[in-house]
């Protein structure tokens, strides 16, 4: 009898063990999920955000002079601060923790975006950003 309740002890353990390990496991899996979904996000907020940049620069440059227009920008992007630049031709945006990034080409401007309302317009054929 006591060799049965040691065995059936010894079994238990060993099941709990193969629970845990899998439970173990699944967690992981799941957490891998998530923070690859997490990236996706942001690189998707990131491209709307270069794409508006650029939209309302093509906009302005195709516009007559005196064309003026007021546009927002997300001051965080999942609640993480962010970087956003124009250099060299390309509106750029990197995250703070430089995880998540994007670039796309531009027309010549004066001046550089800004989180939060941004002034664009276009006076002697020249287009000006928030200058």
């Amino acid at each position: 009898m006591k060799n049965k309740r040691a065995q059936s002890s010894v079994e238990f353990a060993v099941l709990v063990g193969f629970i845990l390990l899998f439970m173990i496991i699944f967690l992981f899996v799941l957490n891998k999920e998530m923070s690859y979904n997490v990236l996706q996000r942001r690189d998707m907020i990131i491209s709307n955000i270069l794409t508006l940049v650029q939209d309302e620069i093509n906009l302005a440059l195709k516009s007559r002079d005196g064309y003026l227009r007021e546009f927002q920008i997300p001051y965080k992007i999942d609640n993480l601060n962010y970087n956003i630049n124009i250099i060299e031709g390309s509106v750029y945006v990197i995250t703070e923790n430089r995880k998540n990034s994007g670039l796309l080409p531009v027309a010549p401007v004066t001046g550089q975006p800004i989180k939060g309302a941004n002034i664009i317009k276009k006076q002697n054929g020249v287009v000006y950003l928030n200058e």
